[in-house]
């Protein structure tokens, strides 16, 4: 009779680490599963990130163009007045040099004939 609580008492033991494993796995199941869950989450998010700074980023590419076109708009208008800036001041260069030349005593109307380039 000993014998056979003896082996009673060694199945009940050796139940429990097998239906510990089996609570355990369970366990381990459920926490991967809800870790499984998380990670979709992060990665659903990491990825809408990713596609709002690629907006951004696309954003403000196109703004940069549009500055450096602007840029260069200014730049041409700013050398076009520089250049006609010094060729009125040629052109008042030249007139003066014929009225000190003249004398100073050419007419109104014969100094405002410019001389020929």
């Amino acid at each position: 009779m000993r014998y056979s609580i003896a082996l009673v008492a060694l199945g009940l033991l050796g139940a429990q680490p097998a239906a510990q494993a089996a609570a355990s796995n369970k366990e381990l199941e459920a926490q991967a599963a809800v870790m499984e869950s998380r990670l979709g989450a992060l990665e659903q998010r990491a990825n809408q990130s990713l596609v709002e700074l690629q907006q951004q980023i696309e954003t403000s590419r196109q703004e940069l163009r549009t500055l450096r076109g602007q840029i260069e708009e200014a730049t041409h208008q700013l050398e076009t007045l520089q250049q006609q800036q010094r060729d009125l001041y040629g052109d008042l260069d030249r007139r003066l040099l014929l009225i000190e030349n003249a004398g100073g005593t050419a007419s109104p109307g014969a100094s405002a004939a410019p001389a020929a380039p």
